[in-house]
């Protein structure tokens, strides 16, 4: 008998009840030989492939997370509900969450950027600071060139998406140009998810890209080789930038416009009141809407009547609860108040009495005396 007919019916009567010594007698082999035989057995005895609900729809689940690691999961579950998944929602989670957790694969291969091709921008914080002689939060907005390195720092109070685009126009200046693509870190003020969970330039980031003619692109998460990748080069950075300067693109003829448009009611005393502070506009835009175009980064603004601009004048220090009237206005301010008061003080003033008229009446030419006549019989004299 060969040694597979032998584990073969070892295992028959294994499964009868038959102990190993039992086996072993019938076989006439050793104990030893019997459980080696029994062991390769289980060994090699392989489970039965078990299928599941949400295998056809696995390969949709990865091309998902492989254009975004961050998909939201509940969309993903209605995705594939629509597409006939009947499954349960944790087996799909499930899922997911070990395809997020799968290292990368990918060999990645390090490149030097083509000159004028592309920027990276992102924000540091650098903690609470005192500016202004107040106590506040610090960031730093960076836009760096990937071919020379060369950066643009400016410091900030806040992350807003206003300030995000004026540090974008004050980069191009400084770089005197424009890169063909721009490199975003997971920035919110930047790009913004649809109903889908795919993620898009905002409507400002994207006027501002049409305005200047670069391509907006967000990092891919865990993804290293979309960010920093230019090695050490012996050369200067100014030496690389002078060159790099050549291949970006020309500034357009005016900067784009980052101011935020705020929208005030004029109050009857014909001021407006931004940050506790109130400043005086036209009389005649009393009970109007303004607009006040407010620039994140200085403190110059311009306030918008409903057919023309009104002034343009310099922000007071904010929540000083400080009340500016602009001299232009304080004359025709009075000479409106004047006539309004005026006005008010005839409406106030009681109606002067009039004398009854003297009316000379022929009493005889009356329809009463022809009917008291014809009642006494006689005529009145």
């Amino acid at each position: 008998m060969d040694k597979e007919q032998c584990m073969l019916n070892a295992r028959i009567q294994q499964a009868q009840g038959y102990t190993q010594v039992q086996i072993a007698e019938m076989l006439g082999v050793s104990d030893r030989t019997v459980r080696t035989y029994l062991k390769e057995l289980a060994a090699g005895r392989k489970k039965p492939l078990r299928h599941s609900k949400l295998d056809p729809y696995k390969p949709f689940i990865e091309d998902m997370l492989e254009k975004n690691p961050s998909y939201n999961g509940e969309l993903l579950y209605e995705r594939i509900v629509r597409l006939g998944y009947q499954g349960k929602k944790t087996i799909m989670k499930a899922y997911a969450a070990r395809l997020r957790k799968r290292p990368t694969q990918q060999a990645v291969m390090r490149f030097e950027t083509e000159p004028g091709r592309q920027a990276q921008v992102d924000w540091k914080e650098f903690g609470r600071q005192v500016v202004d002689g107040k106590e506040t939060k610090l960031y730093a907005f960076v836009m760096v060139l990937g071919y020379s390195r060369m950066p643009f720092v400016r410091f900030t109070t806040n992350m807003r998406q206003s300030t995000l685009l004026a540090c974008h126009t004050l980069a191009f200046e400084y770089f005197g140009g424009v890169p063909q693509k721009i490199l975003y870190d997971n920035m919110r003020t930047a790009f913004e998810p649809d109903s889908e969970g795919f993620w898009h330039p905002g409507k400002r980031l994207y006027a501002c890209t049409v305005h200047y003619g670069f391509v907006p692109q967000r990092c891919r998460i865990r993804r290293p080789e979309t960010k920093g990748k230019v090695e050490r080069m012996q050369e200067s950075r100014r030496t690389r930038f002078d060159r790099e300067k050549a291949f970006l693109k020309g500034l357009p003829l005016r900067p784009f416009d980052v101011r935020e448009t705020v929208p005030l009611v004029v109050g009857r005393d014909s001021t407006i009141c931004y940050e506790t502070n109130r400043y005086s506009v036209p009389p005649h835009c009393i009970g109007a809407t303004v607009r006040l175009l407010v620039h994140p980064l200085h403190r110059t603004v311009e306030i918008l009547g409903p057919e023309n601009l009104v002034r343009r004048f310099e922000l007071a220090q904010a929540q000083s609860h400080t009340t500016i009237f602009f001299p232009e206005d304080k004359a025709e301010i009075f000479a409106r108040w004047q006539r309004d008061r005026s006005r008010v003080q005839r409406w106030r003033l009681p109606p002067k009495k009039k004398p009854m008229p003297y009316i000379d009446v022929d009493i005889r030419s009356c329809a009463v005396y022809d009917a008291l006549a014809a009642a006494n019989g006689e005529a009145l004299v």
